[in-house]
């Protein structure tokens, strides 16, 4: 639907529900009203008010964490965020009603099983994706059915159930606020979520002792198994650089299970929970992953190769990687050779290699910085401009300590912080040679970056013979179409590469889908006659204007092929 559309929609279903609630409240008859007022009972106490915060605030901040982490760290595929939504709301149907939909004794007992679950999916990786999505949207079902079955239960009497979905809805915005604004400024990444978790497990009946002496006589042993894990995990990643090896994470994973089978009083696991995402945390520090976290998203900087390389990753995308060491141990210097997508056999860098030198040099856009790699694909007289949205990659690419092409490759560039599109609209008409669109974000891609309007946009921005390349790699989206049917209704000449030669290291060329616009016919031709290039027909693609786009439609033809 267009945006207008949409609105319209909208607007009259507002409209409807607004005069539905006023029909239920002129049904709503006197004599029901008189006997609820009849019926005196006390008002929520404090303590009980704490309780529906807590117990709606766990799901609501559960619903944003895993969302963030299932979108990006395990599959970072479109809509995926719908699924934990869904579910959320579905837990209300099946449990706001006189006789649960679900048996709440059966998911008492997994809900452990699947906190559980998610310590040791986590030390499997990606490689088993598949089943570690499934156990985290397992175990926020899970999690959720628990707290929404105690909210239902503790609910008050009718007089009172105003105050008491106020507060629930209070709780639900805490959460939100929480896991939303407040955890991006206080974590380097998504600790939140292990919190949650144990929150959760808390939050199960008969999870919380009547007396503190027989908390502490039931907790102490599993602190005590959990803590000299963590420490022993601690001490093997002083100073480790690599993976941890299969027995290790084999080791881990048992530890996992026996608190799992011999520890499932909810109390027991809460405690032991905490010591094991910290021992979680520990098979981070031996692969030498750092974190840094913006508003937009956490940012993994990560040794790979026996500490040879480098890499900068958003999710399961990486954005760049710089050789520290060579072969033989000693430490890279020199003019840093650019790798991964921007490597100089890439079809970015082959771009780049068509636009004539000027004696003043090239003027280059960049929208999207990354590690900050492709200037090194430039001479030294190239006048860089890189735009960009989040203020810490600017911080990780200009630190010569973690990467180094901007300090050897571009040290005069301009850095031009905020939305591309508002930032690119202020500068000079026919400003740059070269304009290279690289904003995506792991496989989520920035739709108003990627319309009729947009692109007219850029072309505005190139000089007469200047070029605009789009970096289209995607694992769920045939961006292809896209790019086609814009070039075909602003009348311009397209090109596109697939280039997916296999990469066994980061010295090789990684695999990258590339498309080019030029109103220059002299530029068309010089990049057309290289190998790999082919024209871009817009025919059958999918036009996506600022007030339409398809992301559906362009899923498909990714699949569908």
């Amino acid at each position: 639907l267009r945006l207008k559309t949409q609105s319209w929609a909208w607007s009259i279903g507002f409209a409807a529900l607004i005069g539905l609630i006023g029909i239920a409240a002129f049904k709503l008859k006197e004599k029901a009203v008189d006997a609820i007022r009849a019926v005196e009972t006390p008002a929520p106490r404090p303590r009980q008010v704490l309780i529906w915060i807590a117990l709606s605030f766990i799901p609501s901040g559960l619903l944003v964490a895993v969302t963030a982490h299932i979108s990006t760290d395990v599959a970072a595929a479109p809509f995926l965020w719908v699924v934990p939504l869904a579910l959320y709301l579905l837990t209300f149907v099946l449990l706001f009603r006189d006789k649960p939909l679900v048996p709440m004794r059966i998911v008492s007992l997994l809900m452990p099983l699947g906190a559980c679950g998610l310590l040791a999916s986590d030390v499997l990786g990606n490689s088993y994706f598949l089943l570690v999505l499934v156990l985290h949207i397992a175990f926020f079902m899970l999690a959720t059915l628990v707290c929404h079955a105690q909210l239902y239960a503790s609910r008050p009497a009718a007089e009172h159930l105003t105050t008491f979905y106020l507060w629930m809805s209070f709780g639900g915005v805490l959460g939100g606020v929480f896991c939303g604004l407040i955890a991006p400024n206080i974590f380097n990444r998504v600790l939140e979520y292990p919190i949650l978790v144990v929150c959760a497990v808390l939050a199960l009946p008969g999870a919380l002792p009547t007396t503190r002496a027989r908390f502490f006589k039931e907790a102490l042993p599993v602190l005590m198994l959990s803590g000299a894990l963590c420490l022993v995990l601690y001490w093997l990643s002083e100073g480790a650089s690599k993976d941890l090896g299969a027995g290790a994470k084999a080791a881990y994973i048992v530890t996992v299970l026996v608190v799992s089978c011999g520890f499932i009083r909810p109390t027991l696991l809460a405690m032991a929970l905490p010591f094991l995402f910290m021992a979680q945390d520990a098979f981070q520090h031996m692969t030498g992953r750092t974190f840094e976290r913006s508003f937009f998203g956490v940012h993994k900087t990560e040794t790979v190769e026996n500490g040879q390389f480098r890499l900068l990753a958003h999710g399961t995308t990486i954005h760049g990687a710089i050789r520290i060491k060579n072969a033989d141990g000693s430490a890279a210097s020199g003019r840093p050779k650019p790798l991964t997508y921007f490597h100089p056999e890439g079809p970015m860098a082959e771009v780049l290699g068509t636009i004539p030198q000027k004696p003043a040099g090239r003027k280059i856009g960049i929208v999207g910085l990354g590690a900050g790699a492709f200037p090194c694909n430039g001479s030294a007289d190239d006048q860089w401009s890189l735009f960009e949205i989040d203020r810490k990659v600017v911080e990780i690419a200009s630190d010569p300590s973690k990467f180094r092409f901007l300090s050897e490759c571009a040290p005069k560039a301009r850095h031009i912080l905020g939305d591309a599109r508002l930032t690119l609209a202020k500068e000079r008409n026919g400003a740059f040679d070269l304009l290279m669109i690289d904003a995506f974000s792991s496989d989520s891609i920035p739709v108003h970056l990627l319309t009729k309007e947009a692109m007219a946009l850029y072309l505005e921005k190139l000089s007469p013979n200047g070029v605009l390349v789009i970096h289209i790699s995607n694992r769920h989206m045939a961006l292809k179409s896209v790019v086609g049917a814009i070039a075909s209704s602003l009348n311009v000449s397209a090109l596109h590469r697939n280039d997916q030669r296999p990469a066994t290291s980061l010295e090789n060329v990684t695999p990258s889908e590339v498309a080019i616009l030029t109103k220059d016919d002299a530029r068309f031709k010089a990049i057309a006659d290289k190998p790999g290039w082919t024209p871009l027909d817009g025919k059958d693609g999918v036009l996506w204007t600022d007030d339409f786009s398809n992301i559906l439609s362009v899923m498909w033809r990714r699949y569908a092929k």
